[in-house]
């Protein structure tokens, strides 16, 4: 009865502000955990019934190996603790912050989500970020101050990687535990042995931007002959390197167009991008400056917005931005691939400097429609069309290999699907696209203590879905009693459902997922889904109502149901009086 009234109060059936702004059958659930007794060896199975066998239970003080100390993984260990986990995070590199660590990119690089979308509900920035779009050093800042104040760092092992993690019991991969082994990253002779623990669940938060992946022309043995410089752009560092040379920069995406200004802003001679396909170029911000992420991604605009607003509000600065780029040789979006729109998409951040650059009478960056055949004997290029061009650095912006060094074939492989893509209309194609099959882009299929997060690609922040995911993946294995916890055999339907999906449609990014619809999602599953506007009109707050109804969907709103009275209000004033920093001037 007690849910019934909640569940009325909470969602009513009338009015325009009143209907749930949230996906078909998403409802608040009350959710009561019961006082877990002593921590038994390895992950507990409840008793199974008719709808199928449950998933395991970690009980309070379950030992969990994390992965990577990145943002996520700074994040998922902070959820674990906070279900009573005891976490271990492993970290390769002497700090935390992953990619955005000092050394992996350009100074200049900012993000392409604005710092309202990647501040968390219960941690708001210490500090007013330089502009709506936070810079490297500030998101390492924003990360560094997240871990002290939740006494993470103290569970991270720095200079140490992860070389195997293994099933203790393989054949009863439900209540297996995992047999973790790490040595010391970068040591040679002298250094410690191999290190082997056991852990009753595992975490995977080593990132996507890992292992680059560039064409085969620009790998050796076939760049072999070429004397000038190859590099893919997770090893770029600044457009210093290329001051005075000629550039060619390989990919359409957003590293690729970050490079290009590095190069022109650093004086080199010319540049050139090559890219076989076209893109719908998005710019992050408005003609005023305002994050555009922050229009995009509103209850309203997902699921109640008239599909002809919703295009005009996509398209209408795309193709101002897109134009410009095809008119200065760009190929135009969708003229030689299959995929569909959302597939096609990169962000241009300084969107008005590039408009200013292509409006001259020499523009210095130009578009070469084609992809890179070969490189080599000396200097030269040959691109796919046939033409040939001389050049002293060749970067690759082409995109990363789904990368876990240290799982076992076997569990890999049960979580992952392969295909080749469509060829294009210039003949290039086949390039074999791996992707992970998991259980709402989480849960290992086959071993349910393993988790997988961020390990996708959205238009809000990955690294906030990041930590949604891990409260997930913490709240599915200690509440028995969650209504929506699936059973062992829904996992595997869900993966295998997945699985099918990408065989079918074979998408370019596999990844590409709804922002406001699977976030919302996953917070139904635990109880974090915020209330309705009706919810907050009914208590006075009209502001709060607006921000759930137009506002953006940050990661705040999935805090504002809290049993912590403190996260609670701090989530309730992050989402309804936003910090105003000055607009964008990119």
């Amino acid at each position: 009865g007690t849910q019934a009234a909640v569940r009325s109060r909470l969602h009513p059936s009338r009015g325009p502000f009143c209907r749930p702004f949230c996906p078909s059958g998403v409802r608040f659930r009350i959710l009561v955990r019961g006082a877990r007794a002593g921590r038994p060896c390895g992950p507990v199975m409840p008793t199974a019934d008719a709808s199928g066998r449950p998933l395991p239970i970690l009980p309070q003080g379950a030992r969990v190996c994390v992965v990577g100390a990145g943002s996520v993984g700074v994040y998922a260990a902070k959820a674990c603790a906070e279900v009573g986990w005891e976490p271990t995070v492993y970290e390769a590199a002497g700090s935390l912050g992953g990619v955005w660590r000092a050394g992996q990119h350009w100074g200049s690089l900012t993000t392409n989500s604005s710092w309202r979308m990647m501040e968390l509900g219960d941690f708001p920035f210490p500090f007013t970020p330089s502009g709506p779009f936070p810079t490297r050093s500030e998101i390492v800042r924003y990360v560094e101050a997240y871990a002290k104040h939740f006494d993470v760092e103290r569970r991270i092992r720095f200079h140490t990687r992860v070389l195997s993690v293994e099933p203790t019991a393989p054949d009863a991969p439900q209540t297996t535990q995992w047999r973790v082994t790490t040595g010391a990253a970068g040591a040679g002779e002298g250094a410690p042995p191999p290190r082997a623990e056991i852990y009753d669940a595992v975490m995977c938060c080593n990132g996507q931007y890992d292992t680059p992946a560039l064409p085969r022309a620009l790998t050796p043995p076939h760049s072999d002959g070429f004397t000038g410089e190859v590099l893919h752009s997770h090893a770029f560092g600044s457009g210093e390197r290329c001051a005075g040379k000629h550039v060619v920069v390989v990919g359409l995406g957003n590293s690729a167009l970050d490079v290009a200004l590095e190069c022109v802003g650093h004086g080199a001679a010319s540049v050139t991008v090559a890219c076989r396909n076209g893109a719908h170029l998005l710019p992050v911000s408005t003609p005023a400056g305002a994050p555009r992420d922050e229009q995009l991604l509103s209850r309203f605009f997902e699921y109640r917005a008239p599909t002809m607003y919703k295009q005009y509000c996509f398209f209408a600065p795309v193709k101002r931005v897109s134009d410009a780029f095809v008119k200065a040789g760009m190929p135009a979006a969708g003229a030689a691939t299959p995929h569909p729109i959302h597939q096609r998409i990169s962000n241009v951040k300084q969107w008005k400097r590039w408009l200013a650059l292509l409006a001259g009478a020499a523009p210095p960056v130009r578009f070469q429609p084609s992809s890179i055949a070969a490189v080599g004997p000396g200097r030269r290029v040959l691109h796919s069309d046939g033409t040939t061009a001389e050049a002293d650095v060749v970067v690759g912006c082409t995109g990363y290999q789904l990368h876990f060094p240290f799982l076992p074939d076997a569990v890999l492989d049960a979580a992952t699907v392969e295909y080749a893509l469509p060829p294009s209309k210039e003949g290039a194609g086949g390039r074999t696209v791996r992707s992970l099959c998991l259980y709402k882009r989480v849960l290992h299929p086959v071993y349910p203590t393993m988790a997988f997060c961020s390990q996708l690609a959205t238009l809000g922040n990955e690294a906030a879905v990041g930590e949604l995911q891990a409260r997930w993946f913490a709240h599915l294995l200690t509440d028995a009693s969650a209504p929506s916890r699936p059973t062992v055999e829904a996992v595997a339907a869900g993966a295998a459902d997945l699985r099918t999906k990408l065989l079918t449609s074979k998408p370019l990014v596999p990844g590409f997922l709804s922002y406001v619809k699977y976030c919302d999602a996953l917070a139904a599953d635990i109880g974090a889904l915020p209330p309705t506007a009706s919810a907050a009109l009914a208590t006075g707050d009209l502001r709060l109502a607006w921000q759930l109804v137009a506002g953006p969907v940050v990661p705040a709103q999935y805090r504002l149901i809290s049993s912590d009275a403190t996260v609670a209000a701090t989530a309730r004033r992050l989402v309804s009086t936003p910090t105003t920093i000055p607009p964008s001037k990119l």
